[in-house]
């Protein structure tokens, strides 16, 4: 039995396992339940309005979208034609992109046309009454991206590193024939 050097509570543990043991008493109150991998025991599942999470991620934490959209929603004074307005800063971007573009700045233009494939014809409204472009508007679209692109390989400057090895390349072979 318990000797004196073991608290109460322990000889007790010890009958109750022997009890356990012998198969007198069922461990689990519903015998026919299953219990294995996704089955826990039913005692131990979560109750009703209980989380299994109650300490997690507080509501309104932010992360990097919700820091973004904050920023781009605040309020910045830009003066146009002598006359100050304020205007949030995804206005003021949106406004700088679409004037780069129209001055002929390359890069402006490809990031504005991009946006505009990307938002405005997102092809989700698909035969929900709209009009679809006729022939001459992909052509005038085709030709506008053609310009942009020639544009921008104008621009962009060539590497002297590789002029120079496509002339030496150029030499050799000269001299092979």
């Amino acid at each position: 039995m318990a000797s004196e050097e073991e608290p109460k509570g322990a000889a007790k543990a010890d009958t109750e396992i022997q009890a356990d043991a012998s198969g007198d008493e069922s461990p689990r109150p519903d015998a026919a339940y299953e219990v294995g991998y996704g089955k826990p025991p039913k005692h131990t599942r979560f109750k009703p309005g209980e989380s299994g999470n109650a300490r997690g991620r507080p509501k309104g934490a932010k992360n990097v979208k919700t820091y973004l959209l904050n920023a781009l929603n605040e309020k910045v004074v830009v003066r146009e034609g002598g006359r100050s307005r304020k205007i949030t800063k995804l206005e003021a971007f949106v406004t700088a992109v679409i004037n780069g573009s129209i001055k002929g700045n390359s890069k402006f233009a490809v990031l504005l046309m991009n946006t505009l494939i990307r938002y405005v014809d997102t092809g989700t409204n698909e035969g929900a009454g709209e009009e679809e472009l006729s022939n001459e508007d992909l052509e005038v679209l085709r030709a506008q991206e053609e310009r942009l692109l020639r544009r921008l390989v104008a621009n962009q400057t060539p590497d002297p590193t590789a002029a120079d090895e496509s002339e030496a390349a150029e030499e050799t072979r000269e001299e092979e024939s």
